[in-house]
């Protein structure tokens, strides 16, 4: 009840769902240009890093959901949009977004102790840039965003803690805040969207 952004006949919801996921569909081509641009710099920025293997594995399973996401796009915009879509198309969108969520919340857990304090205030940056912009990107459907935005913090906080929570309190309660901030943003667009 809590992701509810609205109330209809099962007919009139099947077309709103359908304008929940055109949303979200809109916005891949942008979404995946970021995650694969954040990806390429990440790369570069962690070069000479000792992690510099786990963010090429890393990167090269992001450019494998990259692919897989554009690849189901274009097929997509072959077809007419749908006029009604299931509640499983809801599902799938959040579960696709756990995946991609799970994907930049691991990076911070692998990398951070061996990163050096510039390294590691980078990463949180573009990991708060990616969890902002996936949240909003996402928020027509507010259990994909939330759940996307979610992992990613989860995995930063993770980070930061076996960092050294002394070091990175503040950061760690900055993301916190920011994670709220955004989570409940989510759920006032969505049910804008839905009014």
């Amino acid at each position: 009840a809590y992701f509810r952004i609205y109330e209809a006949e099962p007919a009139v919801a099947a077309g709103f769902r359908a304008q929940q996921i055109g949303s979200i569909l809109r916005l891949t081509p942008l979404t995946m240009l970021a995650n694969a641009v954040n990806a390429l710099a990440l790369l570069v920025i962690f070069y000479d890093s000792p992690s510099f293997h786990y963010v090429a594995l890393w990167a090269a399973v992001l450019g494998c959901i990259i692919y897989k996401g554009t690849r189901a796009w274009l097929l997509q915009r072959k077809r007419p949009a749908p006029e009604r879509v299931s509640t499983r198309a809801l599902v799938r969108a959040t579960q696709h977004a756990a995946a991609l969520g799970v994907i930049w919340a691991l990076l911070p857990i692998l990398v951070f102790d061996n990163a050096d304090t510039h390294l590691t205030l980078l990463l949180t940056s573009v990991c708060i840039g990616m969890l902002c912009a996936g949240g909003f990107a996402l928020s027509t459907v507010p259990q994909a965003a939330m759940s996307y935005v979610l992992l990613v913090a989860l995995g930063c906080e993770i980070a930061l803690i076996k960092d050294g929570i002394a070091q990175n309190w503040d950061l760690a309660i900055l993301l916190l805040l920011y994670s709220f901030i955004v989570c409940s943003a989510v759920l006032s667009s969505a049910k804008t969207f839905g009014a």
